[in-house]
């Protein structure tokens, strides 16, 4: 973790339990990060093995705003 990568927990803000924020920066165009992250198969590449996480769905699969 960088010295600009922040981590906090505090209040929810409904009232109800706690909130984790996470940042990380990272040091690539966001064009670059934003087409890594929109592609469904990526999940794979970043889950850690224990889990055994498969994307199942035919590809591609590209995640855009409300993609369920």
């Amino acid at each position: 973790m960088s010295s600009d990568d922040q981590i906090t927990i505090g209040p929810s803000p409904t009232g109800k339990g706690f909130q984790l924020r996470a940042v990380q920066l990272l040091p690539q165009p966001r064009e670059k990060i934003f087409d890594f992250f929109t592609d469904a198969y990526q999940l794979q590449a970043i889950t850690p093995p224990g889990l055994s996480f498969v994307v199942t769905g035919s590809g591609p699969i590209t995640i855009t705003d409300g993609t369920i």
